[in-house]
C-alpha cells in the first residue's frame, strides 16, 4: 500500500466515523434513549477530538485535490495494518461507550469518565499515526484547543505577525 492510500483510507474512515458517532449522540437524544444531560455531556467530549482529527484530514483533502497520479512511497504491511486497526478499534470502543449507555445507563458522571478515558488511552497512539501521516495534524490539535479551552474566560484577540502567523492575545 502508498503512503497516500493509506492517508485517503484512515482519513476517510475518521471523518464518516466522526459523524456517524455524532448522529448517533443526536438519534440517541431524539428518540429519547439520551437525557439532556447525557447529550451535554457526550458532544463537548467527543466533538473537539474528532474535530481535530477530521480538520487534518479535510485539509490535506483539500490541498492534494489535483493529485490524480500517486507517486507516494509504499508502506511496510505492519505499518499499514496499524494505522488502520488502531484507528478502528479506537472508533469501535467509542461507539460501544454510547451504544452501552442508550441500551443499559448509568450515570452521566460514569458515562463521561468512559467516554474520556476511552479517548485518553488512544489519544496517544492516534496522535502518533496522524502525526506521521498528515502533516497538519498538530496545528490542527493547537487550533481546537484554542478554540475549546475550558479555563480561558476572557475575551481573545487576533492578530497577525510579520511573518503572517495569526496568535490569541488573552485580555
Amino acid at each position: 500500500m502508498t503512503e497516500n492510500k493509506l492517508k485517503n483510507r484512515v482519513g476517510l474512515f475518521m471523518v464518516i466515523s466522526h459523524f456517524a458517532i455524532i448522529l448517533f449522540i443526536i438519534g440517541m437524544r431524539l428518540l429519547e434513549r439520551f437525557d439532556d444531560d447525557t447529550l451535554k455531556v457526550s458532544l463537548p467530549i467527543v466533538l473537539p477530538l474528532f474535530a481535530s482529527y477530521s480538520t487534518a484530514v479535510v485539509k490535506n483533502f483539500i490541498q492534494n485535490k489535483h493529485k490524480i497520479v500517486d507517486r507516494s512511497k509504499a508502506i511496510n504491511s505492519t505499518a499499514s495494518f496499524i494505522s488502520l486497526f488502531i484507528p478502528a478499534v479506537f472508533i469501535l470502543l467509542i461507539f460501544l461507550i454510547v451504544l452501552k449507555q442508550s441500551i443499559k445507563p448509568t450515570s452521566v458522571e460514569s458515562f463521561a469518565i468512559l467516554l474520556g478515558l476511552g479517548e485518553s488511552v488512544f489519544g496517544i497512539y492516534l496522535g502518533t499515526i496522524f502525526k506521521g501521516l498528515f502533516p497538519d495534524f498538530e496545528r490542527a490539535i493547537h487550533d481546537e484547543q484554542t478554540h475549546t479551552d475550558p479555563d480561558s474566560h476572557g475575551s481573545s484577540k487576533l492578530s497577525k505577525s510579520k511573518e503572517n502567523e495569526v496568535t490569541i492575545e488573552q485580555e
